[in-house]
């Protein structure tokens, strides 16, 4: 069906639901949320001009209907229709009267309808580009951080624009699920020069699902390694406890990855053993299918978070309740959200970190983290290791930390530290402590070659400080490094520990000779590493793959 050009304002009182959405999102056996979604993004950042095109000459809309169709049986009727945003009006609907960066989104949106039919059976958002939600002014939305921002290029009326911001799909619930939704944005936006893979392709690499009987973890892990080409981690959220799973996303995200989460929908409450009763996607039981391969519930992508340096419950909740002193407390603690896209009901949404945590019918169940960098170890082990190895580590200065009121300070502190890890190579950290200046003034004077050289190609940097310095001058006293590739497989062993750096101090490990955690410390067997004098001597920045845009 052929879409009318044309360039219509839409500043108030333009509606975008009586105007738009209800007019142009023709089924109504499927949800118009994510288009909902879209149009208030547009909203917020002040749309003044929604420019419609006809979209079904484009060569993946075009290969997306036909697919759908063809499961159909062929002969029905669609419609597709891209819809741009733009925070100015072209002057008599000429695009090039306009500046560079003023569009805001873009979405295409198809209608199909099965041959015979009266009315039309599916309505989805098949792609969306959009910018990533900023005020007025172009400064970001006070406390998001989104670590994987690409650059997509796309066409308005013939004319090129860029978009800084993320990809977004949608299932059409024939031909897709909501993994197949969540493979394509994952992929997209990790490679924003290249076409999303089709529904086709995704499904000639799992098989074929029939979408009624959902996708399996192991389905959307595989697709997704061989389309992004990247190592993906899955992690069970069944086997740890909620704040783990918590601190496993922020670091994803911190390290510069993209998560899937898998979460149960209308699941039955655990069994008193603690096991998992596997259920089919509508929430029916299957005793005949195993827990480790049942169909997924919903999956939804995380690209970042939204951290509250104003949280309470970090350091309240342990003094109040009197619970026992932890080790540690995760940085992760402080975030209160992650930014998610779902498919069901649109992009850049914040997902209560403890949202799966409020309803027992609702619960997290894997996470897939697709890693730019491999490791073996995931990141709550390896906090919680630091936490140990830090504990023990400060009191070999307990007779000479005069010299350093920080790290006398440190051996004085008696509350947990926040720890907060991060995946990264060599390079990446030699250029960030080279670069590091003190909160005193001080900093790395010399060549930091004999330092790299000691240290293993990607590693765990788990960062330590405490709460006051982590909220208020989001600084870090220093941090504990561990090897993340190792062929003892994915536990934690002492001989992962490759440095640890302390206000005015740096210890080095040596080959991993040291048999336990007391002969690293006490230069026991075969004196496994060494500590030398370092001139950052006090708190410094913590870590950042990208320049703060944001406050916290």
């Amino acid at each position: 069906m052929p879409v009318l050009s044309r360039v219509v304002g839409c500043e108030a009182p333009y509606s975008f639901y009586f105007s738009l959405i209800e007019p142009f999102w023709k089924s109504t056996s499927s949800d118009s949320a994510p288009l909902h979604r879209l149009t208030t993004l547009a909203r917020k950042q002040g749309a003044r001009a929604l420019l419609i095109e006809d979209a079904s000459e484009l060569p993946s809309v075009a290969q997306e209907i036909a697919t759908l169709d063809e499961r159909m049986g062929g002969g029905g009727t669609a419609e597709a229709m891209l819809l741009s945003f733009l925070n100015e009006m072209p002057e008599k609907e000429d695009i090039q009267t306009v500046g560079d960066a003023c569009l805001i989104g873009q979405c295409a949106l198809i209608n199909y309808r099965p041959r015979d039919a009266v009315e039309f059976q599916t309505t989805f958002v098949y792609e969306a580009f959009f910018a990533t939600p900023s005020l007025d002014s172009g400064t970001r939305l006070l406390n998001n951080f989104i670590n994987c921002e690409a650059v997509f290029e796309v066409a308005v009326h013939g004319r090129k624009f860029c978009i800084k911001g993320l990809y977004y799909a949608q299932q059409n619930g024939i031909t897709s699920v909501c993994a197949h939704a969540c493979i394509r944005m994952a992929t997209r936006t990790l490679h924003p020069s290249q076409p999303s893979p089709s529904t086709e392709e995704i499904n000639r690499l799992v098989g074929d699902p029939p979408p009624a009987d959902g996708m399996l973890v192991e389905q959307i892990s595989s697709a997704l390694a061989t389309i992004t080409q990247r190592e993906v981690a899955l992690v069970d959220c069944t086997s740890i406890e909620p704040s783990e799973y918590v601190s496993v996303l922020t670091a994803a995200a911190d390290s510069g990855d993209i998560a899937l989460l898998v979460f149960e929908t209308g699941a039955p409450p655990r069994d008193g053993d603690g096991e998992d009763r596997a259920d089919e996607p509508d929430g029916s039981a299957n005793d005949d299918a195993p827990a480790e391969i049942s169909p997924t519930n919903h999956v939804v992508v995380v690209y970042g978070y939204t951290r509250n340096s104003d949280e309470w419950h970090p350091q309240a909740i342990p003094e109040y309740t009197g619970e026992p002193s932890a080790r540690h407390c995760p940085s992760s603690a402080w975030v209160d959200h992650f930014v998610i896209h779902d498919d069901n009901f649109g992009p850049y949404l914040a997902l209560s970190s403890r949202a799966l945590e409020a309803d027992p019918t609702l619960r997290a169940e894997k996470i897939l983290i697709v890693r730019r960098l491999p490791t073996t170890l995931e990141a709550h082990v390896a906090e919680a290791a630091s936490a140990i190895i830090m504990g023990q580590a400060t009191q070999m200065f307990v007779d000479d930390a005069h010299d350093n009121k920080w790290l006398n300070y440190l051996l004085r502190y008696r509350k947990p530290l926040v720890t907060r890890p991060v995946l990264l190579t060599r390079e990446e950290y030699c250029a960030h402590i080279g670069a590091t200046v003190g909160h005193d003034g001080s900093h790395l004077n010399g060549s930091i070659q004999s330092l790299g050289e000691a240290l293993p190609e990607v590693m765990w940097m788990v960062e330590l400080t405490l709460p006051d310095l982590f909220t208020g001058n989001h600084s870090k006293l220093g941090e504990i490094l561990l090897e993340a590739g190792h062929s003892g497989g994915d536990s934690f062993s002492v001989d992962r520990v490759r440095g640890v750096r302390l206000p005015s101090r740096f210890m080095l490990a040596h080959g991993g000779e040291a048999r336990n955690l007391g002969e690293f410390l006490q230069a026991g067997h075969g004196e496994p590493r060494d500590v030398r004098n370092f001139p950052l001597t006090s708190h410094s920045p913590l870590y950042e793959r990208h320049p703060p845009e944001r406050q916290w």
